[in-house]
């Protein structure tokens, strides 16, 4: 059985303007300076597929000799060409970081190095619900995830001129992830013609957070919820009125389908959604919880 352990937090800061950040990189060598981690802690490799070309190394190819931090990169075979007709898989399991508050958010960077030819697929998928649902952040990036500002999205599909940075943000809490994990999948899939090509590159894989201000405090007993399951008649208990609610409802793709800053006072909502498990945050004055329903019609 593959374990699967949790990324823990190893730096922390606060600088004078109240920003707190944190940050891991994992740089794939068996003697890690101070601050890297050692990769088999987060990355596990996909064991259904036995011909998975992913290899952990020293790179010596045609193109790709050298990693980024020397020795050793993640890569689709260390020395020889990827083959025709293979998908291969990694996944990277990280923590949602709950100390994002407001304006705060969650960053994944690593660089890589691409050489493909046009009908071969790179790609990158998050899930959200502990790898039931995948998302391909090129094609549908889910709306708490986004590109730095001024940077496109960017592209997979042609090989890069030396290595290239990947950065994507997200936020945790608005992805209704507060309590749980991010999983990410890096899939490489060739066609059928061998074109003798180096294939995919990835190197100090880097995930940190960067919270501006102060972060509400978490309170999974600030309110409880009855029914659950239900048919989507909900009361909240208990039904008190603050200077500040706010309630979101995220759907297992942590997608936001329902959203209130107006509750009943008697603490009666109806959502009207379909049948399915989703994640509501309650957020209110300095506080928030998260809690998973059912609506089952």
């Amino acid at each position: 059985m593959i374990r699967i352990f949790t990324l823990l937090l190893c730096i922390l800061s606060l600088n004078a303007s109240g920003q707190v950040w944190g940050s891991n990189v994992i740089n794939f060598d068996t003697t890690n300076p101070w601050g890297m981690l050692d990769y088999h802690q987060f990355i596990f490799f996909d064991s259904t597929n036995s011909h998975n070309t992913w290899q952990v190394g020293a790179p010596h190819k045609t193109v790709f000799s050298s990693a980024w931090s020397a020795p050793n990169a993640i890569v689709t075979d260390t020395a020889g060409h990827y083959p025709a007709n293979d998908t291969s898989v990694f996944f990277l399991k990280t923590t949602s970081f709950l100390h994002t508050g407001p304006g705060g958010f969650c960053e994944l960077k690593f660089f890589y190095q691409l050489d493909i030819d046009s009908g071969d697929i790179a790609r990158i998928d998050v899930s959200l619900d502990n790898r039931l649902h995948w998302i391909n952040v090129l094609d549908s990036l889910p709306f708490c995830f986004s590109w730095p500002w001024g940077m496109d999205t960017p592209s997979l599909t042609t090989s890069s001129a030396g290595w290239t940075q990947f950065n994507l943000r997200y936020d945790a809490i608005d992805c209704g992830l507060p309590d749980s994990f991010v999983y990410f999948r890096f899939t490489f899939i060739s066609d059928s013609i061998d074109s003798v090509k180096d294939g995919w590159m990835i190197d100090e894989i880097g995930v940190s957070y960067v919270s501006e201000g102060i972060s509400k405090l978490q309170n999974n007993n600030l309110i409880s919820l009855y029914p659950n399951p239900s048919k989507g008649n909900i009361y909240i208990h208990p039904a008190k009125q603050y200077a500040d609610t706010k309630i979101t409802v995220y759907n297992t793709l942590g997608q936001e389908v329902y959203y209130t800053e107006s509750p009943q006072p008697n603490g009666y909502l109806n959502l009207p959604l379909p049948n399915g498990t989703y994640t509501l945050k309650y957020a209110a004055d300095d506080e928030y919880c998260v809690k998973r329903i059912v609506i089952a019609r």
